[in-house]
């Protein structure tokens, strides 16, 4: 499955990416060694309370536009926008607007006016202890954001609606964290836009993706599964994908309440379980300091290691949507004519496991690598490529 999109204004050597998702000011909270305090009780924070861009939306686009305009081994422009909801007269909307415009990506809102006037920017507590890290928080304009909104705003900017009408690439970021896209509404817009490039007789597949995050309602639905069907990549970690599969699936696993780092029998249940629920689906489950796997008609197609095992993180916030920005990248930036589907997956993996690995050694989210890491990463990897062909 792929949609499909007319590509008039956009030159072979420029790729559209276009993110629909969310964005958030993540104030972090560090603990100490003590951790969360009892009820009623008192914890000392290590470093002072400080409010970043975040969001699973706003954090791919910020990794994603940085890596390529640091890149200079290649001649392929990588285009990113994000729609999002955000309220642009508060401080909140404020920071990741100057975050947005500094960084270099459209962040196009999609916020009603009457949403503006009644709601805050959604916020986000970041508790990281242990080197993990939980969440507390504030949907606001996320709240109301609706799949609809994105049409809306299309129709009412033709820049706009040039940047999905030549998007090679939508991703969906944060599903959970936006209502408005449940029930079927994402669907509907996905289809009425497949519908219009359909129609259009200089039309070029586009690739869907999506990146569910946590469900803060425990309930692992929100329509997701009807619409995997029209979802080309969907993005999982390891405990997303089992709380998916629990919420979806009669099957259970043999070992899947067992602490054992080596036992990866869960993955073939999985494996097997999204391939009957859309068999034309790639599910991508990272797997912490494990790397990253594929899986594909219902088995597992492909397996990366990870960069570099990071015994103690500094935070592991954001690292999923730097690994996905880093898939995006190493996707994108190979060579479309020579490369096959095999080639650009495996080094999709390659990157995103690099690229999330870098991500928590650094406090922050949306804290992009410098390009002297990116550049480290690029001769690793055509190091590692040189070896292969070797062989």
């Amino acid at each position: 499955m792929s949609m499909t999109t007319t590509t008039t204004t956009t030159t072979p050597e420029e790729t559209s990416i276009v993110i629909f998702g969310d964005a958030f000011c993540d104030l972090f909270f560090f603990l100490d060694e003590n951790g969360l305090p009892p009820v009623g009780g008192d914890s000392r924070l290590t470093q002072p309370v400080k409010g970043v861009a975040g969001g699973s939306g706003l954090n791919t686009a910020t990794h994603l536009v940085n890596c390529c305009r640091c890149t200079t081994t290649t001649s392929k422009t990588v285009l990113v926008s994000l729609y999002t909801a955000i309220n642009e007269e508060d401080d909140y909307g404020q920071l990741l607007k100057t975050h947005a415009t500094q960084h270099g990506f459209s962040l196009l809102n999609c916020c009603k006016s009457t949403t503006t006037k009644n709601k805050a920017t959604g916020h986000c507590a970041v508790i990281v202890s242990a080197g993990d890290r939980s969440f507390m928080t504030y949907l606001g304009t996320m709240g109301d954001f609706e799949a609809n909104d994105i049409m809306i705003r299309n129709n009412n900017n033709n820049n706009n609606n040039k940047l999905l009408a030549n998007s090679q690439h939508i991703h969906i970021a944060g599903y959970f964290n936006i209502p408005g896209f449940w029930g079927g509404n994402l669907k509907n817009v996905l289809l009425e836009l497949k519908k219009e490039r359909e129609e259009d007789e200089s039309s070029s597949s586009t690739i869907i993706s999506l990146v569910p995050q946590n469900d803060a309602t425990g309930k692992w639905d929100g329509q997701l599964m009807d619409l995997l069907p029209l979802i080309d990549y969907l993005f999982v970690n390891d405990l997303e994908a089992k709380a998916i599969f629990h919420a979806h699936s009669s099957s259970s696993f043999t070992k899947e309440d067992k602490d054992d780092d080596d036992d990866e029998s869960w993955l073939k249940p999985i494996a097997e379980f999204f391939h009957f629920t859309s068999p034309n689906t790639c599910i991508i489950i990272t797997l912490g300091k494990k790397g990253a796997v594929a899986l594909r008609g219902g088995d597992i197609v492909m397996t990366q290691s990870a960069a570099t095992i990071v015994e103690n993180p500094v935070d592991t916030t954001g690292a999923g949507d730097a690994f996905i920005a880093g898939f995006l990248y190493g996707y994108y930036t190979t060579d479309t004519v020579t490369s096959t589907t095999t080639t650009r997956l495996s080094r999709a993996l390659w990157f995103g496991c690099n690229f999330g690995t870098n991500c928590i050694q650094r406090a922050g989210a949306s804290i992009p690598a410098s390009k002297q890491e990116i550049d480290v990463m690029i001769q690793q990897y055509n190091v590692a490529q040189s070896s292969i062909n070797m062989e």
